[in-house]
């Protein structure tokens, strides 16, 4: 994923409904998590140009993470390539919708970037068939095995850290990195 990708859902998405997301692993994958945050929370060149744009998608990722309805958990032990996105139509089952395929909680993956080189292939679906209930039944299964951690640790290169909720995390996360404040010395 990265923060235009949860800029977009922060857009798109209201608070009367729950979502709940289970994202990759991102810290402690390199010797510099720091460098990992920022490349896989952002996905993009740095330039003055995109660095404003990307504190600005940052503050929407990071609201859109710290509302009340948005649950998130994170895959500790395994790879997970997995794409699904399921939307529950409470009020008419028969609207409940899903999407699965190549795309990446991404601008490029959702399509947002014009003249983006990503070839993606997705099939959505409307309805209350069996297909959507295998869906639902397969996410829900994941949500709630061993694999699927509702807490971290703070720092994930430190094992007697505390642990946090993995929402708190990637908020901590994008504020460390993308929405810190910088002074003239840490530029130069």
């Amino acid at each position: 994923f990265t923060v235009g990708g949860l800029r977009w859902l922060g857009e798109k998405f209201d608070e009367t409904n729950t979502y709940r997301l289970i994202l990759a692993k991102i810290a402690g994958e390199k010797e510099n998590p720091n460098s990992t945050a920022i490349d896989l929370l952002s996905g993009e060149d740095f330039g003055v140009r995109k660095m404003l744009e990307l504190k600005g998608a940052a503050k929407v990722a990071a609201e859109f993470l710290n509302r009340e309805n948005v649950e998130v958990r994170i895959i500790t032990d395994h790879f997970c390539h997995a794409k699904s996105y399921i939307f529950n139509n409470h009020a008419d089952q028969f609207h409940n919708s899903y999407l699965t395929g190549s795309s990446n909680l991404t601008e490029k993956g959702l399509g947002m970037i014009e003249g983006a080189s990503n070839i993606e292939l997705n099939v959505p679906a409307v309805g209350y068939d069996s297909m959507w209930k295998n869906h639902h039944q397969w996410f829900d299964e994941m949500w709630n095995s061993d694999n699927c951690k509702s807490e971290v640790r703070k720092d994930p290169d430190d094992a007697n850290s505390e642990m946090i909720p993995v929402k708190q995390y990637f908020i901590n996360l994008i504020n460390q990195t993308l929405l810190k404040k910088f002074t003239p010395e840490d530029i130069y």
